[in-house]
């Protein structure tokens, strides 16, 4: 058991190695996105989650757990049709509210160009859903969700692996606010505060994460599509600055009444949790 358990920090230490390392190159190198040698390397430190997940899966003697490892990535029926609602529904909401929140607030209007752009040209949205898709969700989440969150859970109990998760998920991010032309080199240049609430906004995002993933049988693809939407309505939706720290505030409302929600079930099923 003790063996098992130490697969989440096997699985830390070679995503962090293997991110961290390769993107340590246009770091030192002072390149930037705009760079070939650098976006190759972001691509490569980028599939480390899901690829490390995989390989320590297939590793495993137990071929019973690979079978499974694959079934939940692969199955779609986990996935019943309100939890799909679920998914697709729960980002934007958070940005509505958000956006209402703001013009309440400040008197300001938004102007969301790029929604309005996309929305002027509907057919330019699948190719941004397929770069949205391939750019975060897959490459991640068949290890965040699929390998580590497995192996955390069987140490800590469901809210302390969901913490620990959103912070190892966020750490992982750190380098690339050093690189120039990133989503997260822009945030830092505009304000400390805005990499403040990126930094912060991993944990609710882990907790409805993880919540979706529990109500689905553990399905691994529940992780990736959440994930896909986090990442699509963060672009399609392109709120002022100053509005994204109402979204995070929505988004940790949420993630309190899930925490609340959990805790009340398990209390009424006299379920232990350490």
């Amino acid at each position: 058991m003790e063996e098992g358990r130490s697969e989440h920090f096997r699985f830390f230490i070679i995503t962090f190695a293997w991110s961290w390392g390769v993107w340590m190159i246009p770091i030192i190198l002072g390149m930037g996105i705009d760079n070939p040698v650098a976006m190759i390397c972001l691509a490569l430190g980028g599939i480390a989650p899901s690829t490390t997940g995989i390989i320590l899966a297939r590793m495993k003697p137990d071929r019973g757990y690979w079978r499974d490892f694959c079934r939940r990535i692969i199955n779609v029926k986990q996935i019943p049709f309100l939890w799909c609602l679920i998914m697709i529904l729960i980002i934007p909401v958070c940005s509505v509210v958000a956006l209402i929140l703001y013009r309440h607030l400040t008197g300001r209007t938004p102007e969301l160009a790029t929604m309005n752009k996309f929305l002027s040209n509907p057919f330019s949205i699948l190719p941004f859903a397929l770069f949205m898709l391939f750019f975060g969700p897959l490459p991640e989440e068949i290890g965040w969700r699929g390998f580590a969150l497995d192996h955390l859970e069987k140490k800590y109990n469901w809210v302390n692996a969901s913490l620990i998760l959103g912070f190892f998920w966020m750490m992982w991010h750190l380098p690339l606010f050093l690189i120039g032309g990133t989503y997260q080199h822009g945030l830092m240049q505009h304000s400390p505060w805005l990499l403040l609430d990126f930094m912060i906004q991993f944990y609710p995002a882990s907790i409805m994460m993880d919540w979706v993933y529990h109500n689905t049988r553990r399905s691994i693809l529940s992780g990736v599509v959440f994930h896909f939407f986090i990442n699509f309505f963060g672009e399609f939706i392109d709120m002022p600055d100053d509005a994204k720290y109402f979204r995070t505030l929505v988004q940790i409302v949420i993630a309190l009444c899930i925490l609340a929600a959990w805790k009340l079930r398990d209390a009424r099923s006299g379920y232990s949790s350490n």
